[in-house]
């Protein structure tokens, strides 16, 4: 049960997909305007953080959860020019949950996480549409230059994170280098 536990929330997440951001923008301090957003891009670091609640049997149960990359396989995003995006290979991260007086540490390997779809961009903001769910979210470009862009979903509220009665709250902060 605890396994299956942390790869729900693992996989809840971690849809790129349906994350959206209330950030509205901010300054564009780490943007090289001149900066172009297509090609391909491998994962160097993914971090998340957040909480969630589950009910059952008249009770409520809160966990926070944090995951942090250790390591990629063959992971890349490709960002098109015709405005679509797909991806390909797995991660591992280690999730570590806390509640009810434990910690519970474990690698989960994501194969896939992102899929495919569309995007645009406008400004500061990167918005995605996957293929599969048809959910539109939005992120927030932290960081575009020739070499580096770092995205970030702030207070994503993902309701049935991964199964029924588990809804999770989460903050996920990706970095990318440009191959």
């Amino acid at each position: 049960m605890k396994k299956f536990m942390l790869m729900a929330i693992a996989v809840g997440a971690l849809t790129f997909g349906s994350c959206s951001s209330d950030d509205d923008g901010g300054d564009n301090g780490g943007i090289d305007q001149s900066a172009d957003l297509t090609g391909t891009w491998e994962p160097t670091d993914v971090y998340y953080e957040g909480e969630s609640t589950s009910s059952a049997g008249g009770q409520t149960i809160t966990l926070n959860f944090t995951g942090q990359s250790v390591s990629f396989d063959d992971y890349v995003v490709m960002i098109n020019e015709d405005q679509t995006y797909e991806s390909s290979g797995s991660y591992t991260i280690e999730l570590t949950v806390s509640g009810m007086g434990q910690d519970i540490t474990d690698e989960v390997t994501m194969s896939d996480f992102l899929g495919t779809g569309t995007w645009e961009r406008n400004g500061n903001e990167f918005s995605t549409t996957d293929d599969e769910s048809g959910e539109t979210g939005v992120s927030t470009i932290e960081v575009l230059n020739d070499t580096t862009l770092k995205l970030t979903m702030d207070d994503y509220a993902m309701p049935n994170a991964g199964m029924p009665g588990l809804d999770a709250e989460v903050d996920l902060e990706i970095t990318l280098e440009r191959q």
